[in-house]
């Protein structure tokens, strides 16, 4: 059993990649068929408006709250909100906060 604890994860930072766009993910990769990522957006930061041919996603705010957009709508999500993003739909996080947000990622990939 691969186990992580995504609050150690944040603190210690072993394993994370840093985007050039100022965020930080660790990807944890359990099935070929998806991933399980956690991403830390600290304040200020946020992707690009982006969208996936072969994934969908699923995000879970664990902490925080930031702007989500996912095709024509943009929400403030918050702690305990979850939110599906479908393939080939353009989908973008940013942290408009002055706290960390962290988001648990769930992909599911298509052949």
């Amino acid at each position: 059993m691969e186990r992580v604890n995504i609050f150690e994860v944040g603190r210690t930072k072993e394993g994370v990649i840093e985007n050039p766009a100022g965020f930080f993910m660790k990807v944890n990769k359990f099935t070929e068929k998806g991933n399980v990522v956690f991403i830390y957006y600290p304040p200020g930061t946020g992707n690009e408006l982006h969208s996936h041919e072969d994934l969908e996603t699923v995000y879970y705010i664990v902490k925080g709250k930031g702007l989500v957009t996912i095709g024509d709508e943009t929400e403030l999500l918050k702690e305990g909100d979850v939110v599906f993003t479908p393939r080939n739909v353009k989908h973008q996080v940013v942290n408009d906060g002055d706290e960390e947000l962290i988001i648990l990622e769930v992909t599911f990939k298509y052949p």
